[in-house]
């Protein structure tokens, strides 16, 4: 946590901890395990190092031990997912244990896993040779393999395209379950075709992005710089920020090349998620009813410092005796020299 000043804090949190911290944890274990492995397919794949993890908000992002690509195997890289963020909970002679069984039970099935991986690749080759993304190319970096139990090959990939931040980063995908099709590939290409529009209008104008009205309202009171908020963002995708001595809360994250913000305010109740405003007292009906197509500056009583008097009110709705309103709030274009070389110019290939 960095103490911006008296009353605000700027706080990085990821559900593995300190991405450097997690690193040196992980390079630790990989070492360990690796000198406890045995048998041709171990001294075929070589030590072990940390695998990826994307910080791009997606649910394949496990913290995992990778080998180099192995020749034997189609080219692919074992690929073991270590079941926990924490690595200080995590024993490496267990570990060794699970990764050894992995090797063994592929050994005796390396013809089938060879197959398998020659065959994924030839689907996702061509379902990225579809993708419409010639101004920034998605490209397969690596294949992977792992098992499920005994015959059970599982093959997965890692695909380079565009983040939340409209940089490039490695997605892996782990559920590539034999000669199925792998659906995410299918998702994340569809998506990445999306993100590549977004990026060409953003070059074509000049921009590094776009932030979102209730972003730039909540920066502006906490006193932080934008420059200061994407360099906090460029290691996880999101931070957040507590001021107002302790009474609100906003968490800042790139969501598809806008910088958009999630807010509580612990004296009322309000909070906004993901576009959905729960408010924090009740409403009569009739103005509940009446919300859909309105501006929130029309309506008094969802007035507050950080919800734009701009955002427009598409949707209301009760859920578990809470009502909630769906929101969809202005953005402004971010200047190019916002992601100077000192803030970066975004996630890369990270992991």
């Amino acid at each position: 946590m960095i103490e911006h000043d008296a009353n605000t804090h700027i706080e990085t949190h990821h559900r593995f901890g300190d991405p450097g911290a997690r690193a040196r944890s992980a390079a630790t274990l990989a070492n360990e395990v690796s000198e406890l492995l045995s048998g041709p397919a171990a001294a075929e794949l070589g030590p072990l190092h940390p695998g990826p993890l994307n910080h791009d908000g997606h649910p394949s992002n496990w913290p995992a031990l990778r080998s180099d690509p192995a020749p034997g195997f189609g080219g692919a890289q074992l690929h073991h997912n270590l079941g926990s963020g924490d690595m200080g909970v995590l024993n490496p002679h267990i570990v060794a244990r699970e990764v050894q069984d992995v090797l063994d039970g592929i050994e005796l099935h390396r013809r089938a896993a060879t197959a398998a991986v020659d065959a994924a690749r030839k689907r996702a080759l061509e379902a990225i040779g579809e993708c419409d993304d010639t101004f920034s190319p998605s490209r397969l970096t690596a294949m992977t393999f792992s098992t499920g139990g005994p015959g059970d090959v599982r093959v997965g990939l890692d695909v380079e395209i565009l983040g939340h931040d409209l940089t490039r980063r490695v997605l892996p995908l782990r559920r590539m379950v034999g000669s199925k099709e792998h659906s995410g590939l299918t998702t994340a290409l569809t998506v990445h075709e999306r993100r590549v529009a977004s990026l060409a209008r953003l070059r074509a104008n000049g921009w590094a992005g776009w932030i979102d009205e209730t972003a730039r309202l909540v920066l502006a009171e906490a006193g932080v710089e934008t420059g200061t908020a994407i360099r906090q963002l460029l290691p996880l995708n999101q931070f957040a920020i507590r001021f107002g001595n302790g009474r609100w809360t906003a968490t800042l994250m790139w969501k598809e090349g806008v910088i958009t913000a999630d807010i509580h305010d612990r004296s009322t109740n309000l909070g906004l998620y993901d576009g959905e405003l729960q408010f924090g007292a009740g409403l009569p009906d009739t103005l509940f009813d009446s919300l859909p197509g309105r501006r929130l500056g029309d309506v008094a009583v969802v007035q507050h410092p950080f919800l734009s008097p701009e955002a427009v009110i598409t949707d209301s709705y009760e859920r578990g005796g809470v009502r909630f309103a769906r929101i969809v709030v202005p953005t402004t274009p971010l200047p190019d020299q916002a992601r100077s070389p000192e803030t970066g110019k975004g996630g890369g290939s990270e992991d």
